[in-house]
């Protein structure tokens, strides 16, 4: 029999033992959230400087560098659900916090570029395996909808804290050098797979959640034609891959307009401290408040107008007041992410069988990967043919981008729900 299957059919087992096993493995997985990108924000910022200035790489090679840990994690998501499906979750996540340690080990301590490709691959494979895995994990564990909700909202809210205090552990750290910085959060990643190894259940005896009422049957035989054919979770990765457009020019096209502005890097520092700080304070206003007042579908709809809205306010503020622009622009972004990006996550497990659970939270990060990546592209070309700052047009774009994925992720999953509804009703 297939081990996944022999995983997730496996029985509750009865009384207090099996509640409290879930509990303590809800409570690793989202401290996971906050521990993974404490360790990794603490090095990647810094990374790009130190092979400029202390390995005086040329820019290519620091490119390629950068380029390989990004097509590593992206480009692998989907296998490395699968792989959570076939070996299992926890595993899966002991693996990668392994292979992240050993990555950041190798970024640290080579002096060439071979060893820092193997580094940034590792970094990145890491990624693809232990993110999947979790969040399959998660949804798993909480089979009714609020509490799904809830658990992936303290989940983000948790990661958001890691993106914020990452940096600046890793510049404290950095006093001493980068090399000393990979050390401790390599550290970090083994004595995480510790934690994951001794606290972490294995899910075997946390599966009755498996067969959920919100959850349909996988379509086909084989789970791998399931996922192909699933045409409506495939739309679904699209439309959402607006959020990951959005996001990833909080690192290109928004750098590229306040340095625009010859102020140096402080602006784009304090932009992304603003971002963090803001989604810390929003998440449970708006998870708790807003998102349920909404709806769903409305919900992640707006999300995603309001982060394309804070590209917008880049068209109509004046660009010398960048205490403003960053003001307004991070609130909206903010604003946005901290709506759509939980119930997105919340969301796969409506499509998604339990046997493959993380194969579809690996297609939609990979869906997400390539669309950033080919926005990127299409960003990147733009910004080199405006030596100036980015032009008013890339903002229409951008905006235009966040209304038309939210009204299309809007249509989906609310015709979605009004179809589950009614099947519920027959």
């Amino acid at each position: 029999m297939n081990r996944s299957i022999e995983r997730v059919s496996a029985p509750v087992q009865p009384g207090h033992t099996a509640g409290v096993s879930r509990e303590a493995a809800t409570r690793v997985l989202i401290g996971n959230a906050f521990a993974f990108n404490l360790g990794f924000y603490m090095v990647l910022p810094y990374l790009f400087s130190y092979m400029q200035a202390d390995l005086a790489m040329q820019a290519a090679s620091i490119g390629l560098v950068l380029g390989i840990r990004v097509l590593s994690q992206q480009g692998l998501f989907l296998m490395g659900g699968w792989l959570g499906d076939l070996w299992g979750y926890r595993p899966t996540i002991i693996w990668g916090c392994a292979l992240r340690a050993a990555g950041f080990l190798m970024l640290g301590h080579s002096l060439n570029l071979y060893g820092l490709l193997l580094g940034a691959a590792f970094t990145g494979l890491a990624g693809a395996l232990f993110t999947p895995s979790s969040q399959a994990y998660l949804s798993l564990l909480h089979p009714d909808e609020t509490r799904r909700r809830q658990v992936f909202v303290w989940h983000h809210w948790m990661s958001q804290a890691g993106m914020l205090l990452g940096p600046l552990v890793g510049l404290w750290a950095g006093t001493h050098g980068f090399r000393t910085t990979a050390l401790v959060a390599g550290g970090l990643f083994g004595i995480f797979m510790l934690v994951q190894w001794r606290l972490l259940p294995v899910e075997t005896t946390l599966s009755g959640s498996a067969k959920q009422a919100d959850v349909p049957p996988d379509p086909q035989a084989g789970a791998w034609r399931g996922l192909l054919r699933h045409r409506t979770f495939w739309l679904f990765s699209l439309w959402s891959g607006g959020y990951s457009i959005l996001f990833q020019q909080l690192y290109l096209a928004v750098p590229a307009h306040l340095q625009a502005q010859q102020t140096g890097t402080a602006p784009v520092t304090h932009i992304f401290t603003l971002t963090a700080v803001f989604s810390i304070a929003l998440q449970w206003p708006a998870s708790r408040y807003l998102a349920p007042l909404l709806g769903t579908a409305r919900a992640m709809g707006m999300g995603l107008m309001l982060m394309g809205s804070a590209y917008g306010s880049l068209l109509v503020l004046e660009p010398g007041r960048l205490a403003m622009v960053s003001m307004v622009f991070a609130l909206l972004f903010s604003a946005g992410s901290v709506l759509v990006y939980p119930l997105i996550n919340s969301e796969v497990a409506r499509y998604a069988p339990s046997v493959s659970r993380a194969r579809y939270y690996g297609l939609l990060a990979g869906v997400g990967g390539l669309i950033s990546l080919i926005g990127n592209m299409l960003v990147g070309a733009v910004l080199d043919r405006s030596p100036h700052g980015p032009e008013a047009g890339l903002w229409w774009v951008l905006c235009a981008c966040g209304v038309g994925s939210g009204v299309l992720l809007w249509r989906h999953v609310h015709r979605q729900s009004v179809g589950l509804l009614a099947t519920k009703a027959v």
